[in-house]
């Protein structure tokens, strides 16, 4: 049961976002839309640095600055 409730979360998640990107392509130039949807990754360690006290190394920054376009 909480193997289909993370497997349906991780489909529905997804799903949502991709509708969010579409509308913000739809209503928003994409030489804005694209730069801060891609930038999740720099967003999510900016966010587990302040929240979550998390340590980063300096291998680590790279790889997340390489993932980002």
């Amino acid at each position: 049961m909480n193997e289909t409730f993370v497997a349906g979360e991780g489909i529905l998640s997804a799903l949502i976002g991709q509708l969010f990107y579409y509308n913000a392509l739809k209503y928003g130039e994409a030489s804005k839309i694209v730069p801060i949807c891609s930038s999740f990754p720099l967003i999510t360690v900016i966010l587990a640095i302040v929240f979550l006290n998390e340590q980063f190394t300096p291998y680590s920054l790279t790889n997340v600055f390489c993932i980002s376009p």
